[in-house]
C-alpha cells in the first residue's frame, strides 16, 4: 500500500506548483548544475520550482537550446515555465551562432560565457579583461585563487561571500566591452551574473 503523504509534504508540493516555474539548462554536466542547485538551495526558492538540467542535453550549444525548447513545449507535469534559461560557453563551438538565433526566436534567455563558465567563477576573485585563448589558461588562473577547484567540485559555499564582487566585476566587464568592441560576445565576457540576479530577484 502506498504510504500516505504528510500534510507538510503536500504543502510543499502545492507551494511549488502555485509559484513560478523556471527552467535552467546547462551545457556542463557537473559544475554548472551543481552551482545553480546550490544557489537555488541557498536562496530558499521552495515556492519557486527551479529545474536545473545538465546531464541529458549534450554539450554543443544547439543541443542545449534544443533540449530546453523540447521541455518548454512539453514541460513535465504539464505546467508551463515562466522563464527558460540556457547556460552555454562559446569556447569554439561551431553551433554557437545557430543556438543564439534559435533561442532568441523562441524566447529562451541565454547566460553566455566566453570562453567558458569558469570566467564567472574567476570574477569572484579578480576583475580581468584578459583574452583567453584556451580553456586551460583560464582554469589555471582560477586555480590560483581556488586550488580545490576541479570539474564537479562544489564551490558554491566558498564563492558565496564573494558574489557581490563577481556581480560588480561582470557588469564592469560588460561596460568595458561595450566601449571597446561592437561584437555581442567578445572575449572575455559573461552574462551568468544576469541569471544569478534573476534568481536572487525570486527570493521570497
Amino acid at each position: 500500500m502506498p504510504r500516505a503523504r504528510s500534510k507538510r509534504s503536500l504543502g510543499r508540493r502545492k507551494d511549488s506548483r502555485s509559484g513560478r516555474r523556471i527552467l535552467i539548462v546547462c551545457e556542463g554536466q557537473e559544475t554548472e548544475p551543481r552551482y545553480f542547485r546550490a544557489l537555488r538551495s541557498e536562496l530558499k526558492l521552495g515556492a519557486v520550482d527551479v529545474q536545473v538540467e545538465g546531464e541529458d542535453c549534450g554539450s554543443a550549444p544547439i543541443s542545449v537550446v534544443d533540449f530546453a525548447l523540447r521541455l518548454k513545449k512539453r514541460p513535465p507535469r504539464g505546467v508551463s515555465y515562466d522563464a527558460v534559461w540556457c547556460v552555454i560557453d562559446r569556447d569554439g563551438h561551431q553551433s554557437f551562432d545557430k543556438a543564439i538565433d534559435k533561442a532568441q526566436a523562441h524566447g529562451i534567455r541565454m547566460a553566455v560565457s566566453v570562453r567558458q563558465f569558469e570566467l564567472w567563477l574567476l570574477l569572484h576573485f579578480a576583475y580581468t579583461t584578459r583574452v583567453w585563448t584556451d580553456g586551460d589558461s583560464l582554469l589555471k588562473a582560477l586555480a590560483a585563487h581556488l586550488p580545490e577547484y576541479g570539474k564537479g567540485t562544489d564551490v558554491a559555499a566558498a564563492l558565496r561571500p564573494l558574489r557581490p564582487a563577481a556581480l560588480t566585476n561582470a557588469e564592469r566587464l560588460r561596460v568595458h566591452n561595450a566601449a571597446v568592441s561592437d561584437q555581442p560576445y567578445p572575449n572575455p565576457m559573461t552574462d551568468v551574473d544576469l541569471l544569478v540576479l534573476f534568481l536572487i530577484g525570486l527570493k521570497p
